[in-house]
């Protein structure tokens, strides 16, 4: 691993895999070390980028609670409970006694309490027309996670996500052009991470306003030992996506 470092390298991107980033923080680098993911220790010099699903938890949590909203309910889709764990825990940490996993949609929810559905878009899909035809009247908030995006286009009108807001709308000219070719929202938001990597590292060498934070194709960015990701949450209403500020 050290071994790839030379004279003319100015800086080191990457891994991806925590126990790499682990072995990078246990070694005096010369250079900046950008890696792609977020672990516990922090070191000078190594800064750490992530899609962390516990800055989407607490991104969600403001947009909950500032809709008035204090208990949810997560409905999980059971073929999906390992993949969507990692969206669970950290809401179950943040909302603790207040959020309660539930195996239908309750019944009579008021406007201070959330429904939050963790699985696939079809299966959010079929939900969501189960939801209408047995509670026509019902107000509660919906919420889904950026797991539930498939085909952007598709997502059903009514509920609100946090995500890489690139994906939902058209300030950025390269993303512009890959959702021209490309819809499936997996792939678009690996393409706005790569480069916002390229382009918080472009920042880092500069020395240019490490510390403020920025707007950047994954959410609000601010630079520092473990770089910090605030989402944007989005709501899908009939004419479009409406970006919450």
């Amino acid at each position: 691993m050290l071994s790839a470092i030379t004279p003319k390298t100015r800086m080191v991107i990457g891994p991806l895999d925590r126990k790499r980033v682990q072995q990078w923080v246990k070694h005096d680098l010369p250079i900046p070390v950008l890696a792609l993911n977020h672990i516990e220790q922090q070191k000078e010099g190594v800064y750490q980028f992530a899609l962390s699903k516990n800055e989407d938890a607490l991104a969600l949590t403001a947009r909950m609670q500032a809709d008035g909203v204090k208990r949810i309910y997560v409905l999980q889709q059971d073929q999906t409970k390992v993949e969507t764990q990692s969206t669970l825990v950290p809401l179950k940490q943040l909302w603790s006694q207040q959020l309660q996993i539930v195996h239908e949609i309750p019944e009579n929810l008021s406007a201070q309490e959330g429904l939050f559905f963790l699985g696939t878009q079809a299966w959010l899909n079929e939900q969501l027309q189960v939801l209408k035809e047995i509670q026509p009247n019902f107000k509660a908030p919906l919420y889904a996670s950026a797991y539930s995006v498939d085909e952007i286009s598709q997502f059903p009108i009514g509920v609100t996500l946090c995500d890489a807001s690139s994906l939902y709308n058209d300030r950025w000219q390269d993303m512009n052009q890959l959702k021209q070719v490309e819809s499936h929202a997996a792939y678009l938001r690996l393409m706005a991470f790569g480069a916002d990597a390229w382009h918080i590292a472009k920042r880092i060498l500069a020395e240019e306003d490490v510390l403020e934070t920025f707007s950047a194709r994954t959410g609000d960015i601010k630079i520092g030992p473990k770089i910090i990701r605030t989402p944007k949450c989005m709501l899908r209403k009939t004419q479009g996506w409406m970006e919450y500020p």
